[in-house]
């Protein structure tokens, strides 16, 4: 059919046409939306980092959105503490924002650091050594540990409860003394073992093992670490990125992913 009818003077377009057009047109929009809102965000953290006001606070920041709040910026300082700075750079507001509906407390700042988490743990992709439950798995949860950490061990004996709810540990290795100290090494040494899962398990029994070493990642694990604000072991991140700070019995530790899905 030609899209041009004579007779009539008027354009005849198939509709597959007008849908692609439409199509078209949607994802245009979409783009420059997103470009926009791209564009604000540098131009706020540039305006905001470029205050002397703000200078003068001592604080960096790790991530900035757009805020539920009109008029206000989401910000994520590196210390893990959450903000919200008025467009104008003169207010700063914390720590906490929550928005009363009809019906509900709607806990913004928690939904923003929870999917901080998650988006900066699926970024990282950092080295795990995983406990897989034998009867397959339900639920993952990242297990921020240290061999000189007492609520540590007391974790990795309760592994098989873990498993028992079919919950899948996932250990990021993280030495709070630091990378030059002796649990790094033992650490590095368990990674580098022929069977790290043995080696850990005679780590988390107060045992020794032998000196190993290989090339590895595990120092990524805390610049993660910084990103997050986490200060103990043992830290546990669930796959939604909620936060449970300290040891948690494998049934509190199922009422914590029943609540957070």
């Amino acid at each position: 059919m030609p899209i041009f009818n004579a007779d009539f003077h008027k354009v005849s377009v198939p509709l597959k046409h007008v849908l692609q057009f439409m199509l078209l047109i949607g994802f245009c929009l979409t783009t420059v939306a997103d470009s926009d809102v791209t564009g604000d965000l540098t131009a706020f953290k540039e305006r905001l980092q470029n205050s002397v006001a703000w200078k003068s606070m001592g604080v960096q920041i790790s991530d900035l959105q757009t805020s539920p709040m009109p008029g206000f910026y989401t910000v994520l300082l590196t210390s893990g503490e959450v903000v919200y700075v008025d467009e104008s750079v003169n207010f700063v507001v914390g720590e906490m924002l929550i928005e009363l509906t009809d019906d509900e407390a709607i806990h913004h700042t928690n939904a923003f650091k929870k999917d901080y988490r998650k988006k900066v743990l699926a970024e990282a992709d950092l080295p795990t050594l995983n406990y897989s439950p034998p009867d397959g798995t339900k639920y993952i949860a990242y297990v921020f540990t240290d061999t000189s950490c007492g609520y540590c061990r007391q974790l990795h004996q309760e592994m098989e409860g873990y498993h028992d709810l079919g919950v899948e540990i996932r250990y990021i290795f993280w030495a709070r003394a630091g990378i030059q100290s002796k649990p790094h090494e033992e650490m590095v040494s368990a990674w580098c073992a022929q069977n790290p899962h043995k080696a850990l398990d005679l780590l988390k029994q107060g045992r020794s093992i032998p000196q190993k070493s290989c090339k590895n990642r595990l120092e990524q694990n805390y610049n993660v670490v910084r990103q997050l604000g986490l200060d103990g072991t043992p830290a546990i991140v669930l796959e939604d990125g909620t936060l449970i700070g300290g040891y948690v019995t494998p049934p509190n530790l199922l009422r914590h992913i029943d609540t957070s899905s």
